[in-house]
């Protein structure tokens, strides 16, 4: 089991700063940061850069990407034919096998046939039922965060949220001495979760980059209000 951990540690610094010039206080200041931190309109939240998201691709896109690699992975290592008389079938439980190469896959990196080029030739209809309990679980990866979500008085997308409140934690305590927002993921070893500190480190710096524009741009509003003229 790996941990992820997304707190705006990262920010608070600057979140006092801004809560000094805009008279809003720390608490809602993070919580509302927290919130741009999982989820944004740019795609660049935590729970958008979670595979499948990321690269650009969230919300349904996700979800269709997702889709699309369980479709190249299994057409890589099987093949579907019509078998009439399930005893003279030689891989029964397709199940296992795709288990135990998914365990191998690198992340990031398509699914290669422990077999070569000689794929397993299994009933056409087991493979079918196998791709569509697979593509019912895409998002569950993510579902890690809806804990955090919740907490934060938020959603997120559908093919998350079917899956209920996965493998996560939540730590929130802004009316304390130390403020604490803290969010974790708990992924399973062979979860698909290439680059995900990088990911991690993605969202809170757009956040960090968020704070600091609203601190130029409360200064500026202030010293307008002042009447003080800003150079062009």
């Amino acid at each position: 089991m790996r941990n992820f951990e997304v707190n705006t540690d990262h920010f608070a610094a600057s979140v006092r700063r801004l809560s000094a010039l805009n008279g809003k206080t720390m608490a809602e200041l993070l919580l509302s940061y927290a919130k741009t931190t999982m989820i944004n309109r740019h795609g660049v939240g935590i729970l958008d850069l979670t595979p499948p998201g990321g690269g650009g691709t969230h919300g349904h896109a996700a979800k269709k990407r997702g889709e699309k690699t369980i479709a190249r992975d299994l057409a890589r290592i099987f093949v579907g034919v019509p078998i009439k008389d399930k005893l003279r079938e030689r891989h029964p439980d397709i199940a296992a096998i795709h288990r135990r190469h998914l365990i191998r896959k690198r992340p990031g990196s398509p699914m290669r046939c422990d077999r070569g080029k000689q794929k397993y030739y299994v009933d056409a209809a087991h493979l079918r039922s196998l791709a569509k309990t697979l593509r019912g679980r895409v998002g569950r990866l993510a579902s890690g965060w809806v804990v955090s979500l919740r907490r934060l008085g938020m959603r997120g997308p559908a093919w998350v949220e079917r899956h209920g409140a996965g493998p996560g934690e939540v730590r929130i305590d802004v009316h304390g001495a130390k403020k604490i927002v803290e969010m974790t993921l708990f992924a399973r070893d062979h979860a698909p979760v290439a680059d995900m500190n990088r990911r991690v480190s993605a969202a809170l710096f757009y956040t960090s980059q968020r704070v600091k524009r609203a601190i130029i741009g409360t200064i500026a509003a202030n010293a307008r209000g002042a009447g003080f003229k800003l150079a062009a």
